[in-house]
């Protein structure tokens, strides 16, 4: 008995020994691609524990990330191994066999049983890890511009060479609309995501892609199948069907690593202020000119704000209502009306506004722009038009923190009907 432990307790420690200290080191150092480490990181290698093999990439993410429940599962392990061995072990030493030995049996079933449940969680995470790691294997095309912008590049790379470089925001988008919609954002904030160093793919459910945009995907088909690994335990999706017309998205960080996803079309604006926050900055505050019919409407609209001219701020408003708005109220969210919001004590008086662009699309535009508060704070604020009647009508006017390194905590929405302000929750959602 004793000799059959001790080689699997030396299988076992190998187990969760790290990989090669200067890999570990140099993974989540901010440094320009190395494609030979990479490559050292891509291969597999064999985990006694889970039986299986991994990315070496996989299991020095875990290790880096996990400190005590590898130890768990050692500790788990071995006093199964003790407690179902006592009579053997007892044996071996020459002492009398332990009493009672059922007890012993049962406290060598219970750690046998926490053993396996530890190692099911450990599993489980490396398998979320692994899902994130295969990500990089992504190929995607790009323009000769865009891909100037990433030297040592080619026109086709992976998601992969790209760390260190870029981030990443994928969305994927069920039929037409949907799409039209999300490249039309894209292109509303071209300039806000090249502040934040992001690039975007879209692919819709029928494998159709921009073909305007800078980025998109080598293969919309190997970018269905990394959606429904990455947010379904059971890969669902991996040959994904509409049958439900969803959308979805998800976000890399520099460093390749999954920072957010989830289902349903992402807010733009939420993720510009919290996963996805600018790396540089326009100061100065270039002022707002106008000039044109968008731009025109939106000074109308801020010099209503600061002034608190409610008849003015009527005007510029539309008779719709926005769905984002609409959905907070629903879910138990507190609107103040423009009286409200327009009274002395409560306007926003000394906002400084500018950096101002604009993006048309038939009846429909979109305006964006970088408002200062009185305490030196930098908001982003979004603005969605329609065109009624010849004139600019305001659907929709968003804001939220935009700063480097910033964490936004908390965004304002705002439609005809008044403003609701929307804090944080930890899982990313906002709430009233």
């Amino acid at each position: 008995m004793m000799r059959a432990v001790v080689p699997l307790l030396l299988v076992t420690c190998h187990a969760f020994t790290a990989p090669r200290p200067r890999i570990k080191q140099t993974l989540l150092r901010s440094t320009p691609y190395d494609a030979q480490k990479e490559a050292y990181l891509a291969e597999p290698e064999f985990d006694a524990v889970s039986l299986r093999q991994w990315r070496r990439e996989t299991l020095v993410r875990y290790n880096n990330a996990n400190q005590s429940e590898p130890l768990r599962v050692v500790l788990f392990f071995l006093l199964a191994l003790a407690l179902l061995g006592s009579n053997q072990l007892a044996d071996a030493v020459g002492a009398p066999p332990p009493e009672p030995y059922p007890a012993y049996l049962l406290g060598g079933l219970a750690a046998a049983a926490g053993f396996q449940d530890q190692r099911n969680k450990r599993t489980r995470r490396l398998t979320k890890i692994e899902r994130e790691a295969a990500v990089g294997d992504l190929e995607i095309s790009m323009k000769p511009a865009a891909a100037r912008v990433f030297p040592g590049l080619s026109e086709t790379a992976s998601l992969r060479s790209l760390r260190r470089s870029a981030r990443v925001l994928a969305v994927l988008c069920p039929d037409e609309a949907s799409f039209t919609a999300f490249t039309d954002e894209c292109r509303a904030l071209r300039r806000r995501l090249k502040l934040s160093s992001t690039i975007v793919l879209g692919v819709r459910g029928d494998g159709a892609t921009d073909k305007d945009a800078s980025f998109v995907p080598r293969r919309g088909s190997d970018l269905l199948k990394t959606f429904g690994e990455l947010l379904n335990e059971d890969a669902s999706w991996g040959d994904f069907e509409f049958a439900e017309k969803k959308a979805a998205w998800f976000a890399l960080s520099y460093a390749g690593r999954s920072v957010g996803s989830g289902t349903g079309a992402p807010d733009f604006l939420e993720l510009l202020g919290s996963l996805l926050p600018p790396r540089d900055f326009v100061e100065p505050l270039p002022p707002l000119q106008g000039g044109t019919g968008p731009l025109d409407a939106q000074k109308v609209f801020y010099d209503a704000l600061t002034s608190g001219d409610l008849d003015a701020m009527r005007s510029v408003l539309s008779d719709s209502m926005a769905p984002r708005v609409s959905a907070a109220l629903e879910a138990g969210a507190r609107l103040d009306p423009w009286e409200s919001q327009l009274r002395d004590d409560a306007r926003p008086s000394s906002l400084k506004v500018g950096d101002a662009d604009e993006f048309v699309n038939g009846d429909n535009a979109y305006t964006t722009c970088v408002e200062e508060t009185g305490n030196g704070a930098t908001l982003l604020a979004y603005q969605k038009w329609t065109l009624v009647d010849g004139a600019w009508k305001l659907l929709s006017h968003e804001t939220i923190p935009f700063a480097p390194g910033s964490q936004a905590g908390a965004v304002l929405k705002c439609d005809k009907r008044g403003c609701i302000a929307l804090v944080r929750r930890q899982q990313g959602n906002m709430r009233d």
